[in-house]
């Protein structure tokens, strides 16, 4: 655990986006906003012209990162090798974030809903200078001794030695090992090497504060956010959230809320 409390909020939040889920930035801006995020913290990965126009249209120019290293888009579906790749990408783009900008870095994927700003509902309240979602491998596991691994869909990174070390073991592992045939090897990498190294300065956020999305789980009073994973294709992500009536792909800087 670090010596001292990490200022999260002071963070700056990074995001992914191809032009393909560009609607699903939008609601996620529109609920970060809601919950009370100042959008001037966040910073977007855009990996093509289209996203990147619709993220400084909303954010204003100087707010998309240029990814480490080029991608041929598909559907960003999972299973296939570009979202993948878009995956081990996130993770020198921050690294490099938190050594110029010197600020602690929150990432989050965009096919969520923050209905609570994690930085205060949940990740102030710990001195852990490392904090990541869990995956619900724990909560859905019928052996009650197993816990949750991380889930490289959120995580909290402190501008610290600690925080930098982590990042650092984390990109070094994903980058020798990303076309591991497992899949998504930036959370494999992370639970298997990273973890196992640094598990005393590493905190997995309680599950029922960051739910996974298995099982669709109703949103609760100490829920911070809303997943919807564990769903194979963007429609059926966008189905899931207009279900729970978390639907609003619209720029909340444009419109009133």
């Amino acid at each position: 655990m670090a010596a001292a409390a990490c200022n999260w909020d002071d963070a700056l939040i990074v995001l992914s986006v191809t032009s393909g889920v560009t609607d699903l930035l939008l609601n996620f801006l529109f609920h970060a906003h809601r919950a009370g995020v100042d959008l001037a913290h966040v910073r977007v990965i855009a990996y093509d012209n289209a996203s990147r126009s619709v993220a400084d249209g909303c954010l204003g120019p100087g707010r998309t990162l240029t990814p480490a290293s080029r991608v041929v888009l598909g559907d960003y579906i999972y299973g296939q090798q570009s979202f993948f790749k878009i995956q081990v990408n996130k993770l020198p783009a921050v690294r490099r974030l938190l050594a110029t900008e010197r600020r602690p870095i929150v990432f989050s994927d965009i096919d969520t809903v923050w209905l609570q700003n994690p930085a205060r509902a949940l990740l102030s309240r710990s001195n852990a200078s490392f904090q990541i979602a869990p995956d619900g491998s724990g909560v859905h596991a019928r052996d009650p001794t197993k816990r949750d691994m991380g889930c490289g869909c959120f995580f909290a990174a402190c501008n610290d030695a600690i925080g930098e070390d982590i990042l650092k073991r984390w990109d070094a592992a994903t980058t020798r090992g990303w076309h591991s045939p497992h899949g998504a090897a930036e959370q494999d990498t992370f639970n298997q090497k990273v973890l196992a190294a640094r598990a005393a300065d590493v905190r997995i956020l309680p599950s029922r504060s960051m739910p996974s999305g298995r099982g669709n789980p109703k949103p609760r009073a100490e829920t911070v956010w809303l997943h919807a994973n564990w769903l194979r294709g963007n429609k059926q992500k966008k189905q899931r959230l207009q279900a729970h009536g978390f639907w609003q792909p619209r720029c909340p800087l444009h419109a009133s809320t």
